[in-house]
């Protein structure tokens, strides 16, 4: 007799995933910081930006894909250092924001 097991398929986030525009939304004291994400695919994994909806641009760094549908990346906003841990389903993704005074929850979607 032969029993075989079913083990889910879990393909994982890829690059292409990820690549496109994500609005996002960072709520912080009350208030919604809102913009967009812009992801493309660079010669070693991915490159991007965070776009804010007040004209400010930041460039992404030590973008990775991880295990569990997991994309982390930085990226120094007034001259801190901010940690973007989320955790991506389909076109949606849910997570934290984390700099030296404190955490911050963030939620976004891909729109293309």
């Amino acid at each position: 007799m032969v029993l075989g097991w079913a083990l889910p398929s879990h393909a994982g986030v890829k690059i292409k995933d990820v690549i496109g525009t994500w609005k996002y939304v960072i709520e912080v004291d009350g208030q919604s910081l809102t913009g967009k994400l812009e992801f493309e695919k660079a010669e070693k994994g991915l490159a991007g930006e965070a776009l804010t909806d007040n004209g400010e641009v930041y460039v992404l760094n030590d973008i990775a894909i991880k295990e569990d549908n997991v994309l982390q990346f930085t990226l120094k906003v007034n001259g801190l250092l901010h940690k973007v841990h989320v955790t991506l389903v389909k076109d949606k993704f849910d997570g934290t924001v984390s700099n030296p005074e404190g955490e911050a929850p963030i939620k976004g979607a891909k729109i293309s």
